[in-house]
């Protein structure tokens, strides 16, 4: 136990880590992230073209050589909409 206030974590088993590989290296040596629940505040909006709500693919037998062609495509835009919800630290 604690022997000053200081020495309490006010967050314990409140938040839940995530590691994300891809954010390291455009973020600096050592950051980490903190994100708001989304049912308490907007963040990020997604949006999609109409009916394109998933993946689009479409497939390619091949004549010249045996093997399918395959090609995916998905169309969606992503913005941050409150900066609130959203912390970034430089870390250590």
């Amino acid at each position: 136990t604690p022997n000053a206030v200081a020495g309490v974590n006010a967050f314990a088993n409140r938040l839940e880590p995530i590691e994300e590989a891809r954010l390291i290296p455009a973020a600096g040596p050592d950051p980490w992230f903190l994100a708001a629940d989304p049912s308490r505040i907007d963040t990020i909006e997604f949006a999609y073209l109409e009916g394109q709500q998933g993946v689009y693919t479409e497939t390619r037998s091949g004549f010249e050589v045996d093997g399918i062609e395959i090609k995916a495509r998905h169309d969606f835009a992503a913005k941050a909409i409150d900066w609130r919800g959203l912390f970034r630290n430089a870390g250590v």
